[in-house]
């Protein structure tokens, strides 16, 4: 697992479509572990491809929406707020992806 710090790309994750984002703020807890994220939205331009296939270039917003990610007994982040078996609320970090799903 990657050990997540400020000015990481993330990935948020609701349902199918994933969101760029940046992480802002790292939160450690007494034995040095990490215990929550905040992250907050990047945005996303076309710069080349053919849809399903585009090619994006992602960039901090800084007025973009701050979510909060909080480290669960699984091991991996989940939005705070989130039960820890709901299938949404989940974060990818280390790498950037804008994706929405059309069938939507």
């Amino acid at each position: 697992m990657i050990t997540p710090e400020v000015g990481m790309g993330a990935t948020m994750c609701v349902g199918s479509d994933r969101y760029p984002a940046t992480i802002i703020e790292v939160e450690f807890n007494a034995d040095g572990l990490v215990k929550t994220i905040a992250v907050q939205e990047d945005s996303a331009k076309t710069i080349g491809g053919k849809w399903p296939n585009l090619d994006y270039e992602y960039h901090p917003n800084p007025k973009g929406n701050i979510v909060y990610y909080s480290m669960r007994k699984t091991g991996r982040f989940k939005q705070k707020g989130w039960p820890l078996r709901s299938p949404g609320g989940r974060i990818g970090i280390g790498h950037r992806r804008y994706y929405q799903d059309p069938s939507f």
